[in-house]
């Protein structure tokens, strides 16, 4: 949408603050904690740092916001690193699995702004409601649901913030690579918008056969 603007990474604020009522933030902050050993602020920077240290390629962090009306959750923050954002063709797009985070790729971003001898766009993401993205309250909990409700629901939730995200950034077309539980999401999404995938690739994918 056009009313949206990119903010930078160093203007936002942090992920536990964005959309929680005050005494879910607290909780889920402690539980963060608990867990990690640091808060959000503190892993987003470490975050910052290895990518830094890492990625040689030039790159930007940032969270793009996005609207999600039919999610009932208004604006929404997406975080996202962006390298060679002038590069020519199809976006490589890479999604990470289940309780982890852009920062997982540090390693491969090099290779795949240069794959296959070829400068590159290459995008990264943390899922909505993972690491440094807003983490809203579940649209859809309650126990009122058949359990395929509760996995379209769910699915929902992930494909409409990514199709959103696109949309911001303009991308019109991509090569989509998605690793275990971002794989399965990522192949949902490529079966509801097939005309903005050019190719799928799917690393350890969780929840699909041999065969898809």
């Amino acid at each position: 949408p056009s009313s949206c603007r990119v903010v930078p990474s160093g203007s936002m604020p942090s992920a536990a603050s964005i959309g929680f009522r005050p005494q879910d933030a607290h909780r889920r902050r402690f539980l963060h904690e608990a867990w990690t050993g640091c808060g959000c602020k503190e892993a987003a920077a470490a975050e910052e740092a290895l990518l830094a240290r890492f990625v040689k390629s030039p790159h930007s962090l940032s969270r793009v916001p996005i609207d999600l009306p039919g999610l009932g959750l208004g604006r929404q923050y997406i975080a996202t690193l962006e390298i060679n954002p002038d590069a020519a063709g199809p976006a490589i797009v890479w999604a990470h699995g289940a309780g982890a985070g852009l920062g997982f790729g540090y390693l491969n971003y090099d290779a795949l702004a240069q794959l296959g001898g070829l400068r590159r766009r290459v995008l990264a993401f943390d899922w909505l409601g993972q690491a440094n993205s807003s983490r809203p309250r579940y649209p859809h909990s309650g126990w009122g649901r058949a359990q395929p409700d509760h996995l379209s629901a769910a699915l929902a939730f992930f494909v409409e913030s990514l199709e959103a995200w696109r949309a911001v950034l303009g991308v019109e077309e991509m090569d989509l690579f998605g690793h275990s539980t971002g794989a399965y999401v990522c192949t949902h999404y490529a079966l509801a918008h097939p005309h903005r995938v050019r190719r799928l690739v799917l690393h350890g994918p969780a929840g699909i056969g041999a065969h898809p």
